[in-house]
C-alpha cells in the first residue's frame, strides 16, 4: 500500500472511530447528566453535555492518532492514552446498563443508576485488565498426543509465541523481560505465529534484536500486521539474526533417521498465504504447520497437516474469567479463538498472544507462551 493510501485509510479510520465514540459516550453523558443534577433540568443538560464534549474534544484525537505505530512517551501511553481507552471501553459496559434501568422504570425513578453502576463495575474491571493483567506473562506447557510420532520425538519441547505487537503499547523493555523468561525454559524448538508488530516499520530493530535473543531454532511465519507497513526489511533484520522466516515453505528436523516437518505458511489476509504451497513436496511423517490465522485449519487439516500452530486472535483479549475459551469477544468472528481443537485426526492449538492490538486491555485472557511437549499417541 502506498505511503498515500496509508494515510488516507489511517484518516478514514480515524474519523469512523471519533462518530462511534460520539455516538457510544451519549448514555454515559446522559446518565451522568441525570445523576448529578438528581433528575432533568438545565444542571443535567449542562453537565451531560460537558461530559459527552470533553473527553471527545480532549483526548479523542491524541488517542486515535496512532496509526502508524511509532515510539511515544510512556507518560502519553500510559497516563493518557491508556486510562481514556479503559473509560471508552466502559462506556460500552455502561450503555449497556440502559437496559435494566428502563425495565425497572415503573418501580424506580433513577433508571441512570444502572448505567453507571455498570461504568463503574467495568472501569475497575478493565482497569486491572489495561494496567496489570496486561503485564504478568503466563507460560503454559501442554502435552499434545500426535499420532505416528517418531519414537525419536516423543517429549520434544516448542516454545510457541504469538501476537507480541511490539510497539508503543506493548514497549520493547516488557518484551524483553518477558523473553528473558522465556530463554530459561528448556525447549528444542521455538517457533513465532506471526504479528511481531502492530504497523508500521518504527520498531524493526528492537524487535529483530529482542527476537534474535531467543534460543534457537527460531522459526517465524508472518501475520497480518507484519505487513502493516513493509515487512519486508524486518524479514530481513530477523534473517540476519538467524532467525528463519517461512512464507509458505518448509523446514525439516532430523533426529537420527527420524524427521520432523515444520511447514510455515505466509499471511492468508492479505492473499500470500498458501496452505497447499506450504505443505506441498513434505516427506512422510509427521508435519506440524505453523499459520499465523487459525481460519484456514480445516484446509489444513483436509491436506495432511499433524499439528497446526497459530494465533491471531489474542483469545479476544477480552473474556469471562475461566471460561474465556468459550465466552470472549472473538468468539462469534472466529471459531478457532483460543486453545486446542481437534479435527480428522490433526490438532489446532491457538495461542491467546502476548501483546495487545484495538483496545490495550487483556482481562480474563493474560499475556501467554506456550510450551507444547509433544506425546505418541
Amino acid at each position: 500500500m502506498a505511503s498515500a493510501d496509508k494515510g488516507a485509510w489511517h484518516a478514514r479510520f480515524a474519523r469512523v472511530l471519533t462518530v462511534w465514540t460520539m455516538l457510544v459516550h451519549v448514555p454515559w453523558a446522559v446518565s451522568l447528566g441525570l445523576a448529578l443534577s438528581g433528575g432533568l433540568g438545565w444542571v443535567g443538560l449542562l453537565v451531560g453535555v460537558l461530559a459527552w464534549l470533553l473527553p471527545l474534544l480532549l483526548l479523542s484525537p491524541l488517542v486515535f492518532d496512532t496509526l502508524p505505530d511509532r515510539p511515544r512517551s510512556s507518560f502519553r501511553v500510559n497516563l493518557l492514552e491508556r486510562p481514556y481507552l479503559v473509560h471508552w471501553a466502559a462506556t460500552h459496559v455502561s450503555a449497556l446498563g440502559w437496559l435494566p434501568g428502563l425495565v425497572l422504570l415503573p418501580w424506580r425513578r433513577d433508571p441512570w443508576a444502572w448505567p453507571l453502576a455498570a461504568y463503574a463495575v467495568a472501569l475497575v474491571a478493565l482497569g486491572w485488565g489495561a494496567f496489570v493483567t496486561c503485564r504478568r506473562l503466563r507460560i503454559r506447557e501442554i502435552d499434545l498426543s500426535v499420532s505416528g510420532l517418531p519414537p525419536e520425538f516423543i517429549g520434544y519441547r516448542i516454545a510457541h509465541l504469538s501476537d507480541l505487537h511490539v510497539g508503543s503499547v506493548t514497549p520493547p523493555d516488557l518484551v524483553a523481560r518477558w523473553l528473558d523468561r522465556v530463554r530459561d525454559v528448556p525447549v528444542d524448538l521455538t517457533v513465532i505465529t506471526g504479528d511481531l508488530v502492530t504497523s508500521g516499520e518504527a520498531f524493526h530493530d528492537p524487535i529483530a534484536d529482542l527476537v534474535g535473543r531467543l534460543k534457537g531454532p527460531v522459526l517465524f511465519v508472518p501475520g497480518n500486521h507484519d505487513y502493516f507497513g513493509d515487512g519486508l526489511p524486518l524479514f530481513r533484520r530477523l534473517e540476519e539474526r538467524g532467525v528463519r522466516v517461512l512464507r509458505n515453505e518448509r523446514v525439516v528436523i532430523a533426529r537420527g533417521e527420524a524427521k520432523l516437518v515444520v511447514a510455515g505458511m505466509d499471511d492468508v489476509w492479505t492473499r500470500r498465504g498458501d496452505v497447499a504451497a506450504s505443505l506441498r513436496g513434505r516427506e512422510a511423517g509427521v508435519t506440524v504447520l505453523l499459520a499465523h490465522d487459525p481460519a484456514v485449519f480445516d484446509e489444513a487439516a483436509s491436506m495432511g497437516a499433524d499439528v497446526m500452530l497459530s494465533g491471531h486472535t489474542h483469545g479476544g483479549q477480552i473474556g469471562v474469567p475461566g471460561l474465556a475459551r468459550f465466552v470472549n469477544l472473538t468468539k462469534m468472528a472466529n471459531r478457532y479463538s483460543l486453545g486446542v481443537y481437534r479435527k480428522e485426526g490433526a490438532t489446532l492449538v491457538v495461542s491467546g498472544g502476548m501483546g495487545c492490538t484495538g483496545l490495550p486491555i487483556r482481562f480474563g485472557v493474560p499475556p501467554e507462551v506456550m510450551v507444547i511437549r509433544l506425546r505418541r499417541a
